[in-house]
């Protein structure tokens, strides 16, 4: 169960696990570093897998309640999970693609609070290989579903 947001306007989504946490989320960016010249080798040169990827999200901390993604990385610290990111902003995803893989829940996320304000927080997981892009299957989230925005 994920928490309420109403912040988010584009029609994505962010499934971390067996969840979809959209309603946390914020805001998300998936990118790629450069690995130090020491462990870059010919066949990562060659294939394209000489950087490492991350994504990065900030998300709406509510206190960490039950179901929420800040309760999820918490209690998932040293583990990993796929996720799929479905990035699509006023578009018909049916003709968009997404971006799954597997990140590292490498340890439990902060927690920040600041009186009179919408308690956020940032996170960054580190990817196992790299995300794959893949087509949209058929009907997902087509017609109907820009009705409550």
């Amino acid at each position: 169960m994920s928490i309420a947001n109403g912040k988010i306007k584009s029609v994505f989504s962010l499934q971390i696990g067996p969840e979809d946490y959209v309603s946390d989320i914020t805001g998300f960016r998936l990118y790629s570093e450069e690995l130090p010249p020491e462990r870059v080798t010919f066949s990562k040169y060659n294939n394209g897998s000489a950087n490492k990827w991350h994504l990065e999200i900030d998300a709406v901390f509510d206190g960490g309640s039950q179901g929420s993604l800040h309760d999820f990385i918490w209690n998932s610290a040293g583990s990993v999970a796929d996720f799929i990111i479905r990035p699509f902003q006023e578009f018909d995803p049916s003709t968009k693609r997404f971006y799954e893989g597997t990140l590292r829940l490498g340890h439990k996320p902060d927690v920040k609070v600041s009186a009179g304000k919408i308690s956020t927080y940032e996170y960054t997981f580190d990817l196992v290989g790299q995300p794959i892009r893949s087509d949209q299957p058929s009907g997902y989230l087509t017609a109907g579903y820009y009705d409550e925005y």
